[in-house]
């Protein structure tokens, strides 16, 4: 009865007080130096701790970022363009286009003794870029050309089948579905997104976006599709379950925007804005209902933000602790940006 009274009381205080987590504010950390022109970054995490990967082009390597530095520098083939991460499996795929190979990162949990373990080359291999580990951890799906995907098996490193498609026009990025039904492409010269599905490797649908069709993310719930449209300063909306697109949003803070994440706790995402030089904070529940602004707040990094990774949580109650943001002008620098928001779990959001 005591805990219960006492649990009614904090509610009411808290209503009185109002909710301090509804509009979070974005500050830096740190400008982290890793190397020259780094492109994508991706996360994983450890039993104890969150760190991400970027891959810095002009050097061949991948540098590992943790605790808001670069922990370690690791060797791979020639001008790797993307990344991927098979969690459970512990590794992390770096695709060099200059090398027309993969080379096979496996993780440590200390930041210090990551390795390359395997190359893997294919004739089909030609004009390389974006890559993505299915959600069942058992196939890499790799953009291997501007018109085609190749698809690898995690578990022999081997090509199990490259296809090409009418739709595939110069694939910008690459995005698996949570429940295994299909890998999403945007078509950065073809303005939309293919939908290939897992079961037979074929596209099964095409699209309709914006203009020059960049960064996608998938909600945690599986069922909303984020598309940002680089071209047209836009986000296209798609539901996962009818493919359509549901809507279209704009902003006025959207300024050539290149990618977006979503955090793992609160409705909350960020978008990287190319030409302001800004990260845009966004609401996940404005973008699928309509209602409300989409952006919260724009935050000024640096010049030229691209890719961008959420490093996650350190405490289960509290929302993200850090976001690493690649810089295309700055080249020694990767932005770290942390959302100032302390959440009462179940309560705000």
């Amino acid at each position: 009865m005591k805990l219960e009274i006492g649990l009614t009381l904090f509610l009411i205080l808290l209503l009185l007080m109002g909710c301090p987590d509804r509009n979070p504010r974005v500050g830096f950390i740190s400008k982290v130096p890793v190397g020259y022109n780094q492109s994508e970054v991706v996360t994983w995490s450890g039993s104890k701790i969150w760190f991400g990967y970027t891959t810095l082009t002009t050097d061949n390597a991948v540098m590992t970022l943790g605790s808001g530095q670069s922990t370690q520098l690791i060797k791979v083939g020639n001008q790797p363009v993307g990344i991927a991460v098979w969690q459970n499996g512990n590794r992390v795929y770096a695709i060099n286009n200059g090398g027309l190979s993969i080379s096979v990162i496996a993780v440590s949990d200390n930041l210090s003794n990551d390795n390359v373990v395997d190359s893997i080359t294919n004739t089909s291999f030609h004009n390389m870029g974006d890559a993505i580990v299915t959600a069942d951890g058992r196939y890499l799906y790799v953009a291997t050309d501007t018109n085609a995907v190749s698809v690898i098996s995690t578990t022999t490193d081997k090509v199990i089948t490259t296809f090409t498609d009418p739709s595939f026009n110069y694939p910008a990025h690459l995005v698996a579905d949570a429940f295994n039904r299909y890998v999403f492409v945007s078509e950065s010269r073809g303005n939309a997104v293919s939908v290939i599905s897992m079961t037979t490797n074929t596209v099964v649908k095409t699209i309709g976006v914006g203009i020059s069709p960049n960064g996608m993310t998938e909600t945690t719930d599986g069922n909303w599709l984020f598309v940002v449209n680089s071209g047209s300063n836009s986000i296209s909306v798609i539901n996962t379950n009818s493919l359509i697109v549901a809507r279209t949003v704009t902003d006025t803070s959207f300024n050539n925007p290149q990618r977006i994440a979503l955090t793992y706790k609160c409705a909350y995402g960020l978008v990287s804005e190319y030409n302001s030089g800004n990260v845009s904070l966004i609401s996940q529940d404005a973008l699928i209902t309509g209602s409300g602004p989409a952006v919260i707040e724009d935050v000024s990094i640096g010049k030229l933000p691209y890719d961008i990774g959420v490093l996650g949580p350190t405490y289960e109650n509290v929302w993200p602790s850090e976001v690493a943001v690649t810089l295309k002008s700055e080249n020694n620098v990767v932005i770290l940006v942390y959302p100032l928001i302390t959440e009462i779990k179940n309560i705000c959001f």
